[in-house]
C-alpha cells in the first residue's frame, strides 16, 4: 500500500511537474518571508541594543523645572542600583541662517554616558567650537568652518564655529524629510538640529539633566521585561527621594533671592 501510494504520488509530479515546483516555490517563499518577518523584530532590538551598549546611553534620565545640582547628583549616587551618573548641559536657542529661522539644541559633550561619534571633521577644542548634524549643513548650506550666531545669555560664546560633524545615539530617526528632534517653546514649536558643544561654554549655575546608568542593565535586552524590571526599580528608588531633593532646591534658590 505504501509503495503504490509513493508510486502514484511521483506518477503525479512527474505528470504535472511545473505546477509541482511553482507550488513548492510558492511555499519556500512563504516559510522565508513568515521566518523573516519572525526575526525582523528581535533582530532590530539586538541591533539597537547593541548600539546603546556601545554609547553607553542613559537608562534613566532626570530632570527638573528648578534646576538639578551636585547634591542631586551625590543623592542619586547613593541610591542602590545606581552604577553611574553624569551631569549634563542643554538648551533650545533659536538661529537665523539666510533669513530663515530654526531651533537647535546645544548639549554638552558627555564625557562617559551618551557617547558621540565626531563622523566628519575634528572635535571642538575650544569653548566657541561646535559639532552639527550632517542635516544641518545640507538644509542650512552651510560647511565646516562656517559659524552660526546664537542670542541667549546662557552661554558665554554666542558666535559658535562649526568644526565638524556628529552621531549621537540621543538621535536615531531618518535623515530625510522633515525632522522633529523634540518639542521646544521656541519658534515653530519643534526642534530641527541637535549640536554638541563643550561644557565650559554654558553659563548656568546648574544642571539640566542627570543620566544615570543602572547596574545589570547592560546584560539585557533594552526594553525587555526584564530589562524594564530592573530599571522601574531603580525609579521606584529614586522617587522616594523626589520630594526631598525638590524641597531642596526650592529652599536653595528662596534663600538666595
Amino acid at each position: 500500500m505504501k509503495n503504490r501510494l509513493n508510486t502514484t504520488s511521483i506518477r503525479e509530479i512527474k505528470s504535472s511537474f511545473k505546477r509541482f515546483l511553482s507550488l513548492l516555490v510558492m511555499s519556500m517563499l512563504g516559510v522565508g518571508v513568515f521566518v523573516g518577518l519572525k526575526m525582523a523584530a528581535p533582530d532590530m532590538l539586538k541591533s539597537l541594543d547593541t548600539y546603546y551598549d556601545n554609547d553607553n546611553h542613559y537608562d534613566i534620565k532626570v530632570v527638573s523645572t528648578l534646576g538639578l545640582t551636585n547634591d542631586d547628583i551625590n543623592s542619586l549616587s547613593k541610591i542602590d542600583g545606581v552604577k553611574e551618573v553624569e551631569k549634563s548641559y542643554s538648551k533650545d536657542v533659536l538661529i537665523n541662517v539666510d533669513d530663515e529661522e530654526s531651533v537647535i539644541k546645544i548639549i554638552g559633550i558627555s564625557e562617559s554616558i551618551n557617547k558621540i561619534t565626531n563622523d566628519k571633521g575634528k572635535m571642538p577644542e575650544k569653548a566657541n567650537e561646535i559639532l552639527v548634524e550632517q542635516n544641518l549643513l545640507d538644509e542650512q548650506n552651510l560647511k565646516i568652518g562656517d559659524s552660526i550666531e546664537i542670542d541667549d545669555e546662557s552661554f558665554n560664546n554666542r558666535i559658535l564655529k562649526i568644526v565638524g560633524t556628529v552621531k549621537s545615539s540621543m538621535y536615531i530617526s531618518s535623515t530625510t524629510g522633515a525632522l522633529n528632534r523634540g518639542n521646544t517653546t521656541l519658534g515653530s514649536g519643534h526642534i530641527s538640529y541637535y549640536v554638541y558643544g563643550l561644557n565650559d561654554n554654558f553659563n548656568l549655575d546648574y544642571y539640566t539633566e542627570i543620566y544615570v546608568i543602572v547596574n545589570n542593565a547592560l546584560k539585557e535586552v533594552t526594553n525587555s521585561e526584564k530589562y524594564n524590571k530592573i530599571i522601574n526599580n531603580t525609579l521606584s528608588d529614586i522617587d522616594k527621594i523626589k520630594h526631598l531633593r525638590t524641597k531642596a532646591r526650592y529652599d536653595e534658590i528662596y534663600n538666595n533671592i
